[in-house]
This record gives structure tokens, C-alpha cells and sequence, in this order.
């Protein structure tokens, strides 16, 4: 009985050997970000692997504040990342197109193994003045992305609401 039940152990770690660990995204979650009464949140996204990192995609989601709380998400793909290279930006700039004023989070991501980290920073960006404060950065871990599907502004659950 006890070989049995060690050839049936060991036949399953073969099989899981042979077939190679499940495939995860590389994520930064987020939690909080601003575009609101001249307040704008930057990030500076540095490569932290001797590999490129490719597609790097960006996804804000804020919520629609009804009462069935849809979230509405932006999705844009940011390139690619060069080893060990910096990319800085405010969201705005790096989604490429005009976000509503409001709070909000947001996700960047990539598909392959290349370990990334995400420093925020937040800043008023009319008073000609440096006001403003930074976090500390948040690590990539391999996991998969929130939202496997992208959902564009003014469609909720399929349906375009706009």
C-alpha cells in the first residue's frame, strides 16, 4: 500500500513537473490615484530585470458612483520597458488621452516574468510650485490581472451606456 501510494505521488509531481509551472502576470496594484482640482498622480515604473519587459498595460478603474457601483475601466498598453530602464509619467500622460477628474486606482501589468516596481507620487501641478508627496513603491508579484476582459468607458456589463 505505501509503495503504491509513493509511485502515485511521484507520477503526480512528474506530471506537474513536465508541464511547467502556471503562467502569472507580473502586477502593481494601485490602490489610490487622483486627477482632481489640480492634483495629478505620477508614477515612475523601473524595470528591476536584465530582460525587457514587454507590453507593459495600464488599467485605471474608477467607479461610476450608482448605486450598483459599476467601475468603469481605461485600458492603454505602455511598450516596452528596456532592462534595468525608468519610465515616469503622470497617468494622464502615460494613458495617452484625457481621464475624468475623480479619484481613482489602477493596475499596471504584464504578461511575462520580469519583475517591475512602481513608486507614486502625487503633486499639484497649477501652482507653478513643488506641492506634493511621494509613496514608497509598490513590488510586482506574479499573479493573475483583475480584469481579463477590458471593458471601455460607457459600457456596463456589455451594454453602452453612453
Amino acid at each position: 500500500m505505501k509503495r503504491t501510494a509513493w509511485v502515485l505521488l511521484c507520477a503526480v509531481f512528474m506530471i506537474g513537473w513536465a508541464a511547467g509551472p502556471v503562467a502569472a502576470d507580473q502586477v502593481v496594484q494601485i490602490p489610490y490615484a487622483v486627477k482632481t482640482g489640480g492634483w495629478s498622480t505620477g508614477v515612475a515604473i523601473t524595470s528591476l530585470s536584465n530582460m525587457q519587459i514587454e507590453d507593459l498595460t495600464l488599467d485605471i478603474v474608477k467607479e461610476t458612483g450608482d448605486q450598483h457601483s459599476y467601475l468603469t475601466q481605461y485600458r492603454t498598453n505602455m511598450g516596452n520597458l528596456t532592462a534595468y530602464a525608468m519610465m515616469v509619467g503622470f497617468l494622464e500622460t502615460l494613458y495617452a488621452k484625457t481621464l475624468p477628474d475623480d479619484r481613482f486606482w489602477c493596475e499596471i501589468w504584464h504578461t511575462g516574468a520580469e519583475k517591475f516596481a512602481v513608486t507614486v507620487f502625487v503633486m499639484n501641478v497649477t501652482t507653478g510650485q513643488a506641492e506634493g508627496f511621494g509613496f514608497y513603491p509598490f513590488f510586482s508579484t506574479s499573479k493573475t490581472h483583475t480584469f481579463s476582459e477590458y471593458t471601455p468607458p460607457g459600457v456596463v456589463m456589455g451594454i453602452d451606456v453612453e
